[in-house]
């Protein structure tokens, strides 16, 4: 009989011997504390158990005592056991079959519910507080394996848990390592971690999922104060058509939809998707991981995965088309499967691989993946009957709080007949049969699957059905500048940069330029420093300014074709000017619009557009008013300025949308600002403001002006920083 005891101040646990944890009774003495505890049943014994043992000091070390049960023999086992330190707690998460507990827990909310519950080991590490951060980080200076994922997420949630700062820099040091590595969740949980711990806004409490321009900002954010690390200077990459090394298996993407919502007005929706380059029965071969022990592990984690989808779905007449697969989930499938649809009956130049949606944010709500692309649906269509389903219809399971706990699609429709596919998580795709003029349920085996969470009252959900309209799209395009230039999936577009042609400039303010050999392709995304703006791309080539740090600066372009190639190129650009005590650069997503930053002193003084220059030596040293971006505001004691203590408040108004209409309103625009205070110096610190502005107007644009077509993004001292 072997087992782990596992205990807090009101539990014990007999792992691998009993299910169910008992009452625990402590009594503390001078050099030995007494435990005991009581089980009237067990699954590995028959009859009652009863646990007495003596945890002897210094250091609660070792534990000698005995185990009675009364139904088996022998009756009495005696105990003799060590206490595991921190790293050996990791070891025993990274188990395969103890993360076999965490099967059906496949999503960040969930994982946060069960984490605890299921892995007492976990409880009782977070118990020991400040105590066990140490042995816990030692987990994330390890390279690390898909094997690693869910360990790694109960890793990071214990040190959010614990509330101790000092993990931060291992784990910003292993996000950025690891940000496009083999990974499902694991990113996603360091990242909130890092938010926590570092005091940062934007942490997402709703889906406990960040898009991939979240995670860069949250690096960025921690980073500040940390000239050295903040500002490293990287050589220039060229595409490579080769594959990407595995700690770069995947490419978390940015799809854009803009359609017309129901009240007629352009809006834009921002989905996560995540390209993975290795599935997981390719990562198991030796070419693609050499280490024979970890092939080994990821083969038992591929079993584990067939087996837990096999136990719900094997049964039913959800029959399997491939095996598994962490290439897509349930949102990535329908959303590939449904912008797909769309871009065909549109004649879109688009077409999706498969991926991972990651979720979003949808009127200012933080949504999962299954939800925002139930959202798209909603948003540019309309909820329709069984009877109406058909490929652009998204079938979504629905709590009774509105949340979407599984997506299906629609493939084909014969008279009444629906093949709907449906894909769950790290599961096997498979397809059922709708039969839409019979009153019966035939989604049964989902509603098993998700009507009963322990951790969570759900309630049961609802089928319900949501059809896209595609008159109602206008444009559908993906980002995929985030991911490193040598991820290059379905082959090279040639970019190439012909401005700057100088490594070091003495401009803040620079024009950035250059070519893109594909002339299906209209328009991409830039780069500086890891913040993305747009650019439209014509006759070959593209040109936008850009606003540099003090120091050197990373501009990344990247392009991706209907096709499903890719154009990546890096420049570094060294710029000699000053370090801003303030700064404030604000970009937009619409080209054809004009979005224009205020920034009040504390005088009251406003720089803007017919104020470029306040009497301190704040300027606005771009205005834009072709569309994206950038405009810029700064501040420099370096300069000579007079920084006045106090606060500056950073807004932005909505100008015009030029291509407004009689008969269609302006289009909702969604704004960025980074606001860097003290830069360059240990004091430095970063924000990102980010919203959408629904109303133009030009005629309201004095600094003192408000309404909707006003955001104020940001009050910032430097002097507090």
């Amino acid at each position: 009989m072997t087992a782990r005891v596992v205990f807090t101040s009101a539990q014990v646990w007999l792992l691998d011997l009993c299910d169910e944890p008992a009452a625990a009774h402590l009594k503390a003495q001078r050099k030995v504390t007494n435990l005991s505890a009581l089980w009237t049943s067990c699954s590995g014994v028959p009859g009652q158990l009863a646990l007495k043992a003596k945890i002897r000091a210094p250091g609660c070390a070792a534990m000698t005592g005995a185990i009675k049960v009364k139904q088996s023999k022998p009756r009495r086992r005696t105990i003799v056991a060590s206490r595991l330190a921190p790293g050996d707690v990791a070891a025993v998460l990274r188990d395969v079959a103890t993360q076999a507990r965490m099967s059906n827990e496949n999503f960040p909310k969930l994982i946060r519910g069960g984490a605890e519950p299921y892995n007492p080991e976990l409880a009782a590490l977070i118990a020991q507080g400040p105590a066990a951060v140490e042995g816990i980080l030692d987990a994330f200076r390890q390279p690390a394996t898909l094997v690693d994922d869910m360990p790694l997420c109960l890793l990071a949630y214990a040190l959010e848990r614990i509330g101790d700062p000092r993990a931060v820099p291992v784990l910003v040091d292993w996000l950025e390592q690891n940000l496009f590595g083999p990974f499902i969740w694991s990113t996603d949980f360091v990242t909130h971690t890092i938010k926590v711990l570092n005091a940062q806004s934007g942490i997402n409490t709703e889906s406990y999922a960040y898009l991939v321009d979240e995670k860069l900002d949250t690096l960025m954010q921690a980073r500040a104060g940390q000239a050295a690390a903040s500002v490293r200077a990287r050589q220039a990459i060229a595409p490579l058509a080769a594959p990407p090394p595995p700690e770069k298996n995947n490419c978390p993407k940015t799809i854009t939809v803009t359609g017309i919502n129901a009240q007629g007005q352009q809006e834009t929706v921002k989905l996560g998707y995540t390209s993975v380059f290795f599935d997981i029965q390719e990562q198991v071969d030796p070419a693609v991981t050499a280490d024979p022990a970890k092939r080994a592990q990821l083969d038992r984690l591929r079993q584990q995965y067939e087996n837990a989808d096999e136990e719900f779905y094997g049964p039913t007449d959800y029959r399997p088309i491939g095996d598994v697969s962490v290439a897509s989930n349930c949102g990535g499938s329908v959303t590939e499967r449904m912008l797909n649809e769309v871009a065909a009956q549109k004649g879109l130049p688009l077409r999706l691989g498969s991926g991972n949606g990651t979720g979003g944010k949808v009127d200012g709500k933080d949504l999962s993946a299954a939800d925002i692309i139930r959202e798209v649906a909603r948003k540019f269509g309309s909820e329709v009957p069984v009877t109406q389903l058909d490929p652009l219809t998204v079938i979504a399971h629905e709590r009774e709080s509105g949340e979407s706990a599984h997506v299906e699609i629609p493939l084909s429709v014969d008279g009444d007949s629906v093949v709907v596919y449906s894909k769950d998580n790290q599961g096997k795709p498979r397809l059922h049969t709708v039969d839409k003029g019979r009153a019966v349920n035939f989604f049964g085996p989902v509603q098993q699957r998700y009507n009963f969470r322990p951790f969570y009252n759900y309630g049961e959900t609802t089928p319900k059905f949501y059809r896209i309209d595609p008159s109602r799209i206008v444009s559908i395009s993906i980002d995929s500048s985030a991911c490193p230039c040598e991820w290059a999936f379905g082959g090279v577009i040639p970019v190439a940069f012909t401005q700057p042609s100088e490594p070091t400039t003495d401009q803040r303010v620079l024009t950035v330029a250059g070519t893109v050999d594909a002339p299906d392709v209209t328009g991409g995304n830039l780069r500086v420093n890891g913040s993305a703006q747009s650019i439209t791309v014509g006759a070959g080539a593209f040109s936008s300014q850009v606003v540099l740090s003090s120091g050197d600066n990373t501009l990344r372009v990247a392009v991706d074709g209907p096709d499903g190639r890719r154009g990546c190129a890096e420049r570094t650009v060294r710029s000699t000017t000053p370090k801003t005590t303030i700064s404030a650069t604000l970009t937009w997503s619409l080209g054809d619009a004009d979005v224009d930053l205020y920034t009040t002193q504390p005088d009251d003084e406003t720089a803007w557009y017919q104020h470029v220059a306040t009497s301190i030596g704040g300027r606005l040293d771009v205005d834009n008013t072709q569309g994206f971006g950038p405009e810029n505001y700064f501040l420099s004691s370096e300069e000579g300025d007079t920084v006045l203590p106090g606060t500056y408040t950073v807004r932005v108004h909505y100008y015009s949308d030029r291509l407004k209409t009689e008969g269609m309103p302006a289009r909702a625009v969604q704004y960025r600002v980074v606001i860097i205070v003290n830069e360059g110096t240990p004091s430095e610190k970063r924000e990102f403001g980010e919203g959408t502005l629904a109303v133009d107007n030009s005629s309201n644009a004095s600094p003192d002006g408000s309404g909707p077509d006003w955001a104020t993004v940001a009050e910032v001292n430097p002097a507090s920083q």
